[in-house]
């Protein structure tokens, strides 16, 4: 179809500029599509498994009745195998009955902003919140104590991840400036071996013009818009060399 467009449609321009839109827009829908996002959900997934990792963990060692001695033995032997995630635990209320990072007053006041915390546990709700300089990606679960139930959050830094991916995203951006540079001189190539064909016919109709052939016509529709203009005047020069030769008395 691509192919039937450009031989159906006469104008140079036209066809060297949809050829070079065509190679940019091909170029960013594979960038993005198969390279950025795979490798945006990727880091996410690393960071949620991370994150319900450490909430089983804290499931799996919780006492009969909540008590702030346990969280914090709990929390000191969790965070020690996972550096840079806080946790936190809050009540029915939104309550905070333990948060590791109690002491960082900017994501303290992170905590606050966002309580009480949502209800639901699913990998689709693990949210993005933003202290300060820093970004923290939190999940959330629920535990049970009997009578008592809280809200079991953690959360961990992607400051990383996120620089990760800025730098990342601007080599991924250069590597498609140059693959669309690439992709447009090969459609060029293509358009201008399409384009060719009809000026290739034209020039051995011209050749073959001669004295005893003056009633041999260029159609301009054969040929690009830009030079149908000048098979117009070439048709009507030879025109007049014809009546020319023929009131002489030469035909």
């Amino acid at each position: 179809k691509i192919r039937s467009f450009f031989r159906h449609h006469n104008s140079i321009a036209l066809k060297l500029v949809l050829g070079i839109l065509l190679a940019t827009l091909l170029t960013i829908i594979f960038f993005d599509h198969f390279i950025q996002k795979p490798v945006e959900k990727h880091f996410e997934e690393l960071d949620i498994a991370e994150l319900q990792t450490t909430i089983n963990a804290i499931k799996q060692n919780a006492p009969e009745h909540f008590d702030q001695r346990w969280a914090e033995e709990c929390a000191k032997i969790i965070l020690s195998a996972h550096p840079g995630v806080f946790i936190l635990i809050t009540d029915q209320t939104g309550k905070v009955l333990y948060f590791s990072e109690a002491k960082n007053p900017t994501l303290k006041s992170t905590v606050q902003q966002h309580l009480p915390l949502p209800k639901a546990n699913a990998k689709e709700q693990a949210m993005v919140w933003q202290a300060g300089n820093s970004n923290y990606r939190v999940l959330s679960d629920f535990l049970d104590f009997h009578q008592d139930k809280v809200t079991i959050s953690t959360g961990v830094n992607i400051d990383f991840h996120q620089h990760y991916l800025h730098q990342f995203k601007q080599d991924l951006w250069l590597s498609a400036f140059l693959a669309c540079i690439a992709m447009g001189l090969g459609i060029g190539w293509f358009i201008v071996s399409i384009i060719l064909k009809p000026l290739n016919k034209m020039s051995v109709k011209l050749e073959n013009i001669t004295q005893e052939k003056l009633s041999t016509r260029i159609e301009p529709t054969t040929v690009p818009l830009e030079l149908q203009g000048l098979v117009q005047s070439f048709n009507i020069m030879l025109n007049q060399l014809d009546k020319e030769l023929e009131a002489r008395g030469l035909r």
